[in-house]
């Protein structure tokens, strides 16, 4: 892989460092969010005529992770006299949940190119101070997990600015070992792209070390 310089994360645009979580949350913040809007994912525009959101459960699994768990497929509908488009997510929550509890959405997304002025280490850090998982497989080359981790350390400057712990070293966790006491957590285990027992156990771990109350 080619040396890549990754564009500052606590430098606002003029130039001006970034040293306070106010200027973080008034200055840089706001000026990557419109990065990624205008460059990345893009921003909806206002529509011409109202749009009506029908929300409909396609599917619903209440067995999964052997009854812990259900999971639903829903789709997601917009649409006016101009047209129509629609998306698909997953939604897992827990079973027999006795107050609120965490949810867990899956949707799919869309790299970036290398020369724009962003990089999703930015968007990690728009994240914070919330805690943030980031999971791997070593064989998913198309996701790069050693990236993939990169993201995650060099993100972790604005959660200490913040107040929060973030990743210490910029080598990569051994295959199997999860970092969780961490506000930013990762794990890199066997395996290629997709979801499997191990994650979930670790994403249950990271939500229950990281959201827990006293």
């Amino acid at each position: 892989m080619p040396p890549y310089q990754l564009p500052p994360l606590l430098v606002s645009s003029e130039g001006k460092p970034i040293t306070t979580p106010e200027e973080w949350f008034d200055i840089r913040r706001p000026q990557i969010m419109a990065l990624f809007g205008n460059l990345v994912y893009g921003v909806v525009p206002a529509p011409e005529l109202p749009i009506k959101t029908t929300i409909e459960v396609v599917k619903t699994d209440r067995e999964f992770m052997g009854g812990k768990a259900t999971r639903k497929d829903v789709r997601i509908r917009f649409e006016n006299a101009k047209g129509s488009a629609e998306m698909l997510i997953l939604v897992f929550t827990p079973n027999n949940a006795d107050r609120p509890a965490p949810a867990f959405l899956l949707h799919s997304f869309a790299s970036t190119k290398d020369d724009l002025p962003v990089d999703q280490h930015m968007l990690i850090a728009c994240i914070a101070p919330r805690p943030v998982y980031v999971a791997s497989g070593v064989e998913d080359f198309w996701a790069d997990p050693r990236g993939k981790y990169l993201s995650a350390y060099h993100a972790s400057p604005v959660y200490r600015l913040l107040g929060k712990t973030g990743l210490d070293s910029e080598a990569s966790t051994p295959v199997g070992q999860a970092i969780l006491q961490s506000s930013v957590g990762y794990h890199n285990r066997p395996g290629g792209h997709s979801v499997e027992m191990f994650d979930w156990l670790r994403f249950l771990e990271f939500a229950g070390e990281q959201l827990r109350t006293e």
